[in-house]
């Protein structure tokens, strides 16, 4: 059975393992990735990476001038969400985003990176789900028993939400009735390192709060003016990109007023890898992972 699955532009990117990522190599790249100058002042351009055919929030919030004198630098499309924000880890960019069991997992091999907003999710109108053909004899969990699920990439989001279907509906067929899924909920965010945020908050400040307003603009706005502007976005910026997927979008499906960051939204993957046995149990804790300090949506 091959799993397939719809959700918003964003949290269709590909996710990969993170095993091997050596705490040696995470220290040494983040100081290419530390701050400003040394005379004190601030990065105000911030090296990223997009995706074909999508537009993040930080691209949204750019094009609609909600980053004030803070500048985007296109240096490449990513591969996935780890590789993003194991590129923001060491240098290569300044923020990347991934799906909140991977940023903990860069996190557990001591990357000393923080995550300031949350970046997808799933929602009522862009979620992700596995779907059968409809004479498939595959109705429920116990019928995948024996059977084969096509995976893009072991170890990443939606293996973790298969993992937790199988697990919630194993117990006995009785319970299988009663388990559903995880409903709304943010599942990803973007992640700076905490050099750079300690040496650049006022970036990073205009930068999470940016994003933070893009995210309600993209709910309080009509869903087709929100698909015509992303359009014109990858039609100016030149790369020769399909927007054909652009008509698809929805939401971002973040849960959050403002993409504001819960513990929840760490403690479920946080006990999920422990209990794998992928981080040691107590390692982290949620607030050792995020922070809402530097998002100023609905602070006044």
């Amino acid at each position: 059975m091959a799993a397939a699955f719809t959700s918003t532009t964003t949290s269709r990117r590909q996710f990969l393992t993170l095993l091997g990522i050596s705490a040696a190599a995470v220290s040494c790249g983040t100081a290419t990735a530390g701050g400003g100058s040394g005379s004190g002042a601030q990065i105000k351009t911030l090296k990223y990476q997009g995706a074909v055919g999508a537009v993040s929030l930080p691209e949204l919030a750019a094009d609609l001038g909600y980053f004030e004198d803070v500048k985007l630098e296109w240096v490449g499309n990513t591969i996935s969400g780890p590789q993003d924000i194991q590129s923001a880890a060491t240098g290569q960019t300044h923020f990347g985003s991934a799906f909140n069991g991977a940023v903990i997992k860069l996190a557990a091999a001591n990357a000393p990176i923080k995550a300031v907003i949350s970046s997808y999710g799933s929602d009522r109108s862009s979620y992700a789900g596995y779907f059968v053909l409809e004479d498939s004899p595959i109705r429920s969990a116990r019928d995948l028993i024996g059977k084969k699920v096509g995976m893009n990439t072991l170890g990443a989001h939606y293996q973790a939400l298969l993992d937790l279907y199988l697990s919630r509906n194993g117990l006995s067929k009785a319970d299988a009735g009663k388990v559903e899924l995880l409903g709304p909920f943010s599942a990803g965010t973007y992640v700076m390192t905490e050099r750079f945020i300690k040496q650049n908050p006022d970036t990073v400040r205009t930068f999470t709060t940016g994003v933070a307003k893009a995210i309600e603009w993209s709910r309080t706005t009509p869903r087709d003016e929100v698909v015509a502007r992303m359009t014109e976005i990858v039609r100016k910026r030149g790369r020769n990109e399909d927007t054909t997927a652009l008509r698809y979008w929805r939401s971002y499906g973040i849960a959050e007023p403002g993409g504001r960051i819960p513990d929840k939204e760490f403690q479920l993957w946080l006990d999920w890898l422990g209990e794998r046995g992928e981080i040691k149990k107590g390692q982290l804790k949620p607030s050792d992972l995020y922070t809402n300090e530097f998002n100023g949506y609905g602070k006044g």
